[in-house]
């Protein structure tokens, strides 16, 4: 049986910190992967270690995040795709930019993902349907009135033009009005997916994917808050125009709709659960 690996070492610098002290933020690990024959099939495991050194002066076993996964894909038949992964953390939390938390606490976190999609290859247009399912668990902390849960180490797999950028309560962003208890967009979440695109033309193609998001852990418990756990709803449509084959040409959209977790501010000067919309063009060169 011809089974090939392929070995990778990974090194994040994720901050720098104070320059000339030992207070960087390093990520560091390995992926191993192969590919197999049948169905087209491709396997891989990885092990990603995050180490945060801010209070490292303070309490050098704080910031330790390990990260162990697996992920898989294949192709049964023709024009189908299908994919899952599953990943676990562990660990002690370092610095919370937040300052809610305090640095040290224990980390242990899920998230998975798991997804198909199928494209008409015998159709002239080449259109393709899809579903996928993503989460990132979440822990309500009833003694500090937060929830942590999975750590974002080094994100490379972005789905939505606007929910996948929205941060945190505390900190400047989208809909960064008194929103107490919201999380950002990789952690504490359920993404429920549909998507889909086709190519009209030979050099044109569209994408579109309509996005549910729900809260795994309510950050404000219901004694405290009638809040309930719905995110929001996005619509993302993008299309992109290779006008030659160095050059393509690229149009984004996308719509949100925020959930039950939204509000208007308290002070009522500031709309909070506004609808939230994004344009975005591009243009890219290969030399």
């Amino acid at each position: 049986m011809n089974l090939p690996l392929t070995a990778e070492y990974v090194y994040i610098k994720g901050d720098e910190n104070n320059i000339g002290r030992h207070d960087d933020v390093n990520i560091q690990g390995f992926n191993i992967s192969s590919k197999l024959e049948a169905m087209s099939s491709e396997v891989e495991t990885y092990y990603l270690n995050k180490r945060d050194k801010t209070d490292a002066d303070a309490d050098p076993e704080k910031g330790r995040v390990n990260t162990l996964g697996l992920r898989g894909s294949t192709q049964p038949v023709e024009g189908s795709y299908l994919y899952s992964e599953l990943a676990y953390q562990w660990g002690s939390l370092g610095a919370d930019l937040e300052g809610v938390l305090d640095n040290g606490g224990g980390q242990s976190a899920w998230a998975a993902n798991l997804g198909g999609d199928y494209t008409f290859t015998q159709v002239t247009t080449s259109p393709k349907v899809g579903a996928e399912w993503r989460f990132y668990s979440g822990k309500y902390l009833s003694d500090v009135g937060a929830v942590i849960g999975w750590d974002p180490i080094a994100p490379g797999y972005f789905t939505t033009a606007i929910r996948e950028f929205q941060t945190r309560s505390t900190v400047a962003g989208f809909y960064a009005v008194d929103q107490t208890g919201v999380t950002s967009s990789q952690t504490n979440q359920h993404e429920l997916a549909l998507y889909g695109g086709f190519k009209p033309l030979e050099d044109l193609s569209a994408n579109t994917r309509l996005a549910w998001f729900l809260l795994d852990e309510k950050a404000l418990q219901p004694q405290n808050s009638p809040r309930e756990g719905f995110l929001g709803t996005e619509w993302d449509t993008q299309v992109l125009y290779d006008y030659t084959e160095d050059v393509q040409f690229g149009l984004i959209y996308g719509i949100f709709f925020p959930g039950t977790v939204y509000r208007a501010a308290s002070n009522g000067t500031t709309n909070g659960d506004n609808t939230a919309q994004a344009l975005i063009t591009s243009v890219s060169v290969k030399f």
